[in-house]
C-alpha cells in the first residue's frame, strides 16, 4: 500500500500525520528561505546590487507560484507519499549545489528548479490533511501548520547568521540540504508506518461531495460555488498584498538594519529571524478572532487596517528618526498581521470549505496569488531601494495595503447588501 485509505484517522494517527506534515513543511521553509537569509553576504561576496539579488528570489517565487496553481489542480491524483518525497529530494539536491554555482546568474536558475520542486508541498499537504483529519482535530492541524513559517524561518536565518559569523555563508545551504533529505526520508517511511496502522473506517457524513445530489441540492451547490468564486477573487487580491508585504519585509530587513542602523551583517540576520518567530502569535490571533468574526473578508480587513497603521508609523516616525527599537517593534507587528492573513488565506479558508471545494486546489490557488505578491516584492522593492531609498519601499507597501483594504471593505459591503436583499425578498 502506498497511500492512505480514504477514511478519517483516529486521534493518535492524526497527530502522527500532522507531525509529519509539520516536519516536511518546516524543512521546506529552511530550504527556500536560506537564500534570502544569506542575501546580504551573497551580494557582498559576488559584488552584486539589490536588484540582481532580488531577481534570484523572484525566480523562485515565480516558479513556486505557477507550480502551486498546476499542482493545486493535479494534487488530487497524486500519491502523497511519493510526490512529497521527490519534492524534498530535488530541493535537497538544489540546495547542495547552490554554494558551487559561482554567481547569481546560475543561482537564479537553480532557485527556479527549487521553486518548481517545492510547489508540490503545500497543496498536497493540505489535501492530505483535509482528507484524513476529522473536523474535531482540523483546527489543531491549522494551528500547528501555521507555526511552520516561524520555525522554518527561525532555523533558516539562524543557520545563515552562524554561517555569516564564521565567514562561511554556504553553511546555510549545506545544512538545508541535510534537513530536506532527512525530512523526505522521515515522510516516506513515516507514512509507510501509518499505512500499516490504518484500518478501514467509514468516512463520516462530512464526505458530502461523494453523495448523489437531488435537484434542489444541485441548485444550492451551484449557487454556493458561484458565491465562493466571487469571494475568492476578493481574497486573491489580499493574497497578493500579503505576499508582497510579508516577504518584502523578511527579505530586506537585514539590509535595512545593516545600511540604516549600522548593525553588523550577522547580527542583523539574527534580529530578522526573530520576526517570524514572534509573528506566530499573529497566526494564533487569527484563529482566536475567527471564533468571533466568522466572515473571512472582515477578518482580513482587520489585519490589513492594523498593517496600514503600523506602516504609516514606520514611514513617518521610526525610519526618518533612526529609532531602532520602535522600528523593530513595528517590523514585528507588521509580520504578526501578515502571518495572520497568511494563515487565513492559505489554511483556514481551504480547510473550512473542504466539503464544497477541493482543498488542495483552493490552497494551491490561494498560495499562488501569495507568491505573485512575493515575486513582485523582491524585484520591485529591490529596485525601489536602489533608486529611491528604504522609505520609498514602505510607501509602496502602504499603497498595496490601502488598495487591499478598500477592496476588502467594498466586498464586505456588497455581500451584506445581497444578504439584506435576500432577507427582504423572503419577507
Amino acid at each position: 500500500m502506498t497511500e492512505l485509505k480514504s477514511a478519517y484517522l483516529n486521534k493518535k494517527q492524526s497527530y502522527f500525520l500532522i507531525a509529519l506534515c509539520f516536519a516536511v513543511y518546516t524543512a521546506g521553509y529552511i530550504g527556500r528561505l536560506n537564500y534570502s537569509a544569506s542575501l546580504i553576504e551573497i551580494l557582498s561576496a559576488f559584488g552584486a546590487d539589490k536588484t540582481a539579488g532580488g531577481l534570484v528570489s523572484s525566480f523562485f517565487f515565480f516558479a513556486y507560484g505557477v507550480g502551486q496553481l498546476v499542482n493545486g489542480i493535479l494534487c488530487k491524483h497524486y500519491n502523497p507519499r511519493i510526490m512529497i518525497f521527490l519534492s524534498l529530494a530535488v530541493s535537497a539536491v538544489v540546495n547542495s549545489v547552490m554554494p558551487f554555482s559561482g554567481g547569481l546568474s546560475a543561482m537564479k536558475w537553480l532557485w527556479l528548479i527549487n521553486g518548481i520542486a517545492q510547489s508540490v508541498l503545500w497543496c498536497t499537504i493540505i489535501k492530505t490533511l483535509s482528507k484524513y483529519v476529522s473536523d474535531e482535530l482540523l483546527p489543531k492541524a491549522i494551528l500547528v501548520m501555521s507555526t511552520t513559517n516561524a520555525v522554518g524561518t527561525f532555523c533558516a536565518y539562524g543557520l545563515s547568521a552562524l554561517g555569516i559569523a564564521i565567514g562561511f555563508w554556504q553553511l546555510a545551504f549545506f545544512c538545508a540540504a541535510a534537513v530536506l533529505a532527512a525530512a523526505g526520508l522521515g515522510w516516506f517511511f513515516g507514512l509507510g508506518i501509518l499505512n500499516k496502522q490504518v484500518t478501514a473506517q467509514e468516512v463520516p457524513s462530512a464526505g458530502k461531495e461523494d453523495m448523489p445530489l437531488g435537484t434542489v441540492e444541485k441548485k444550492k451547490k451551484i449557487h454556493v460555488s458561484f458565491c465562493l468564486a466571487l469571494f475568492a477573487v476578493a481574497v486573491c487580491v489580499a493574497a497578493i498584498a500579503n505576499g508582497f508585504i510579508k516577504d518584502g519585509t523578511v527579505t530586506w530587513t537585514p539590509s535595512i538594519l545593516y545600511e540604516e542602523f549600522g548593525i553588523n551583517k550577522s547580527f542583523s540576520v539574527v534580529l530578522t529571524f526573530c520576526l517570524p518567530l514572534l509573528s506566530v502569535f499573529g497566526a494564533f490571533m487569527a484563529s482566536g478572532l475567527n471564533k468571533k468574526i466568522k466572515n473571512f473578508g472582515a477578518l482580513i480587513s482587520v489585519f490589513f487596517s492594523a498593517t496600514l497603521v503600523f506602516l504609516s508609523f514606520l514611514v513617518s516616525l521610526s525610519l526618518p528618526s533612526k529609532e531602532l527599537i520602535s522600528t523593530l517593534i513595528l517590523f514585528i507587528l507588521i509580520s504578526c498581521c501578515m502571518a495572520a492573513v497568511n494563515n487565513i488565506i492559505a489554511s483556514m479558508i481551504p480547510l473550512h470549505y473542504r466539503d464544497r471545494v477541493d482543498s488542495g486546489l483552493l490552497a494551491g490557488v490561494m498560495d499562488t496569488f501569495c507568491y505573485v505578491g512575493s515575486t513582485l516584492s523582491t524585484v520591485l522593492l529591490g529596485f525601489v531601494a536602489d533608486t529611491r531609498g528604504w522609505n520609498a519601499v514602505f510607501i509602496v507597501m502602504i499603497i498595496f495595503a490601502a488598495v487591499t483594504l478598500v477592496l476588502s471593505v467594498l466586498s464586505i459591503v456588497r455581500q451584506s447588501g445581497k444578504r439584506k436583499n435576500r432577507s427582504e425578498e423572503k419577507q
